[in-house]
């Protein structure tokens, strides 16, 4: 069980966020692992320290602004997922049949559920997947409650896991085994009325789970710029939805090596268009962003090559693309992002690429100065190197870890601070 907390006081918030660490869903070796918790809140807390926010406060569901000023004080708890809220997506056999999965599960400590990640179980398994829908359905439903009572309307962020985009109404898949994005949307249909969803999933990996919820489904545009040819090997551009949700499935798979240059093409004229004509005629709309962060170029289970501040510059574009269409009402639920150390001094103990990443969009939520602008307002007198991508295990089943390029370390001084590394499309 975790907690909804506001990071500013009421007349100034601009980001509600949720943390839950998964502890006990872990598997020696495998990348979607317990460190990946300490590094999503390394990140989130040095971008809380730079806002000099020091306090914290729990959070209900309040129907009106009195309401809300009493729970942020007092703090009330919220309920993991039932299986009601599970089963918004997920069939009953599934959900019931995770649980069933227990004793089998405490006899072996652990144990593949799904051979495509794989996918493992733990005896705390489901504890730690329901506690993470719970998670994101209790900030989507704090964010309608500031919204509702007409005051500023904060944005939401959910560092939990497992990851979720993979997972199908039937069953687990790569490394995902409940799908909060698609919970998600469905709960704020449902308990929110808000009439449409909006998901954009810049993961590398396509989300699979996600799209496969709501492929027949006109209420929920789903779009994902994903990196082409690698898990799940599914994604391609023809792939736009069925019967009454053609057309609402949107899949942009880039190649390998696609920097800052082609991602923020792709969502400047393909995703954005699309998702305000979408919500152009919706009476409450709503936002969700599957939020991987393995697209950088030190993540080893692909071959894109972003780099921390591109999440700064996606969050901004997010936030204008909630706030013009959607009355402010935007959630990030984190999902992949596999690096969590790159020994680089000056991002020791933030959490690899992974933390440095979450720190820049919160510091585009928090209306901060980006990395890049205070490199720049120092000088960038930074060293640091930037290591050459290596395949590992699971780099080589997700078809990745081999693609990026050995940068020189003194041409690399500049984009130094959190391990930044020159673009493949940027000119040095």
């Amino acid at each position: 069980r975790c907690r909804c907390r506001a990071a500013q006081e009421l007349d100034s918030l601009k980001l509600l966020y949720a943390a839950s660490s998964g502890d006990g869903h872990t598997m020696p070796g495998h990348p979607e692992c317990f460190a990946r918790s300490n590094a999503a809140l390394n990140g989130l807390n040095t971008a809380l320290e730079e806002a000099n926010q020091a306090t914290v406060n729990d959070a209900s569901t309040p129907r009106d602004l009195e309401q809300l000023k009493n729970a942020l004080a007092n703090g009330v708890d919220y309920d993991e997922a039932a299986d009601e809220l599970l089963q918004l997506v997920h069939v009953p056999a599934y959900v019931e049949g995770l649980r069933e999965l227990l004793p089998r599960a405490r006899e072996a400590g652990c144990m593949t559920i799904e051979t495509g990640g794989p996918t493992y179980f733990t005896p705390y398994s489901v504890m730690a997947a329901v506690s993470a829908v719970g998670a994101a359905c209790a900030v989507a439903d704090e964010i309608v409650a500031f919204n509702n009572a007409a005051v500023s309307t904060p944005a939401g962020l959910v560092l939990t896991r497992p990851p979720g985009h993979h997972a199908v109404p039937g069953g687990p898949k790569g490394f995902c085994l409940y799908n909060g994005a698609a919970v998600v949307a469905r709960h704020v249909q449902q308990k929110h009325n808000c009439d449409k969803v909006v998901v954009i999933d810049f993961d590398v990996h396509y989300g699979n789970g996600t799209a496969d919820a709501f492929r027949d489904d006109s209420s929920v545009l789903y779009a994902s710029m994903h990196q082409e040819r690698i898990f799940p090997f599914e994604g391609n551009i023809d792939e736009v939805g069925q019967g009454e949700g053609e057309g609402c499935n949107l899949a942009l798979p880039l190649p390998a090596g696609t920097g800052r240059t082609l991602a923020f093409e792709s969502w400047d004229t393909v995703i954005a268009p699309k998702a305000r004509e979408f919500l152009r005629d919706a009476k409450k709309g709503f936002v969700v962003i599957s939020a991987g962060f393995d697209a950088h170029f030190l993540d080893p289970t692909a071959q894109f090559m972003w780099d921390a501040s591109d999440y700064y510059h996606l969050a901004r574009r997010a936030r204008e693309l909630a706030g013009e269409c959607a009355g402010g009402r935007l959630l990030y639920i984190m999902e992949g992002g596999y690096h969590v150390d790159n020994g680089n001094e000056a991002s020791r103990g933030v959490g690899g690429a992974l933390g440095v990443s979450i720190a820049e969009l919160t510091r585009s939520t928090l209306g901060l100065a980006s990395l890049e602008e205070t490199l720049a307002a120092r000088g960038n007198q930074v060293e640091a190197s930037a290591p050459e991508k290596k395949a590992g295990l699971f780099g080589n089943m997700f078809g990745g870890g081999g693609g990026g390029a050995k940068v020189d370390p003194v041409e690399a001084s500049r984009f130094a601070l959190y391990g930044r590394a020159p673009r493949p499309d940027e000119p040095m």
